[in-house]
């Protein structure tokens, strides 16, 4: 397996990690500010 490509493989999944953890984060604290 090629290194480079598996360190774009991880490179990928870790933003999207990220970005679906702070999307449900911005979502939860939408819903708490409605919900006030």
């Amino acid at each position: 397996m090629d290194t480079n490509l598996l360190q774009q493989i991880l490179t990928a999944v870790f933003v999207a990690a990220a970005a679906s953890l702070v999307g449900s984060f911005a979502i939860l604290k939408r819903m708490a500010l409605v919900g006030d």
